[in-house]
């Protein structure tokens, strides 16, 4: 277990472990399970800078939170949603956008999705430091969009027979997908928070209609996929719950 834990932080993180072991594709396969608690400490410290640097600007907390999100997990998921909208919005065949998102340029659909997404990224973090609950939201969104990875990881095929996402494909578990969920929902039984369940119930709903398009369009996922889901997914919990408190 712990070494699980060790090897999907080196692998979803920038955060520098010390790790006294070596492991192979299949030992990184087998760790979706453990991908929230990746989301919950990612949560934790952008949430953590947002609240600090609030008191002195609150557009300068939501960059400075914006930014040490990007820093923790080195761009990987960015990375993703960038290459994944390059492919997308190609208007091209199957096999020429899988070619798309395996090029390491950015073309013109990546930085314009890029951009929206950073802006409303930004939007959302400044109307967090307003709410009292700044860490739970945080905390929460980014567990739900990294259990929204392994979700998509255990219930979809891969568009690719090679590649990072096909190594979780192949080493997945049927226990790994009862664990995440449990990780995730875990914080809600503790706290009592229910409410938080509409938007998390809500934003799984759009996460299964991202990913069921995806499917159709490619005909599986692969890792930019997931790096995309992982973006998207924290953007639209963030969004349904500020949508939710304001009305309940």
């Amino acid at each position: 277990m712990i070494k699980e834990i060790l090897i999907v932080f080196t692998f979803l993180t920038r955060i520098p472990f010390k790790i006294s072991f070596t492991y192979g594709a299949e030992d990184m396969g087998r760790t979706s399970r453990y991908f929230p608690l990746v989301g919950l400490v990612i949560g934790f410290f952008v949430a953590l800078i947002v609240y600090l640097f609030n008191f002195i600007d609150p557009q300068l907390g939501a960059v400075l939170g914006i930014l040490t999100g990007i820093v923790l997990t080195g761009g990987l998921h960015l990375d993703g949603f960038m290459d994944t909208a390059d492919g997308i919005f190609s208007a091209r065949t199957r096999e020429e956008m899988l070619e798309i998102m395996k090029d390491s340029r950015v073309g013109a659909h990546g930085v314009t999705a890029c951009v929206i997404l950073l802006l409303l990224k930004f939007v959302l973090y400044g109307l967090a430091v307003k709410n009292f609950n700044i860490f739970w939201v945080f905390i929460m969104a980014f567990m739900f969009s990294r259990w929204a990875m392994a979700y998509a990881i255990l219930f979809y095929p891969g568009a690719r027979n090679k590649g990072l996402g096909h190594i979780f494909i192949t080493y997945k578990r049927k226990s790994d997908f009862p664990i995440a969920s449990v990780l995730t929902v875990l914080p809600i039984i503790i706290f009592q928070n229910w409410v938080t369940l509409i938007p998390l119930i809500l934003s799984f709903g759009v996460v299964f209609l991202y990913l069921r398009s995806i499917q159709k369009l490619l005909g599986g996922l692969t890792g930019d996929i997931y790096g995309s889901l992982a973006e998207i997914s924290e953007v639209i919990f963030i969004l349904i719950y500020f949508v939710i408190e304001y009305f309940v």
